[in-house]
């Protein structure tokens, strides 16, 4: 499915389409296709010239914002999961970047990860972790951040793919 979701996305992109209609596309795929299965899916296109990152997010864990004055933002589900419903529109959603704002994206995975106590890290300590980090590198902020995940991981809990993605603007 997500090969599927991939190439029409590609072909979308290529295509010159609105971000809305790419993802009343790739809803109505999901939906007839993969018989009660969903994809979660934030998918945001920035402008370099403009620091304007316009957004749909399709019931994926919301990005965190944190703005160069130390101000934090999550950047909200605009819509269901792709394939939960028929008929949805995702109105997308526009934020102004400016200067050593960050934002973190990061899957289900990193916030489900468990400690020993059976405790999920939570994206509250996510977000202490990102926001302590704030002023590095975007590199570093997603060195660090999966260090401390390795840490508080369990050693007997069994590895899940964890992907953090942060994106400083210069």
């Amino acid at each position: 499915m997500i090969a599927q979701i991939q190439a029409i996305l590609k072909n979308a992109v290529a295509q010159g389409y609105a971000l809305a209609q790419i993802m009343k596309s790739l809803n109505e795929h999901v939906h007839r296709y993969s018989a009660k299965n969903f994809a979660t899916l934030f998918y945001g296109i920035f402008d370099q010239q403009t620091g304007i990152l316009k957004f749909a997010n399709a019931g994926h864990y919301p990005p965190m914002l944190v703005r160069a004055d130390g101000k934090i933002e999550l950047l909200t589900t605009t819509g269901p999961a792709l394939g939960v419903l028929a008929e949805v529109e995702h109105v997308p959603q526009s934020v102004a970047t400016a200067a050593n704002d960050c934002i973190l994206f990061y899957t289900d995975s990193v916030t489900e990860t468990m400690n020993a106590g059976r405790e999920e890290f939570g994206e509250h300590r996510l977000l202490a972790g990102f926001f302590q980090r704030r002023e590095r590198s975007a590199h570093e902020i997603v060195q660090q951040l999966m260090e401390e995940l390795r840490v508080f991981q369990a050693p007997d809990s069994s590895p899940d793919d964890k992907t953090l993605m942060a994106c400083k603007i210069l």
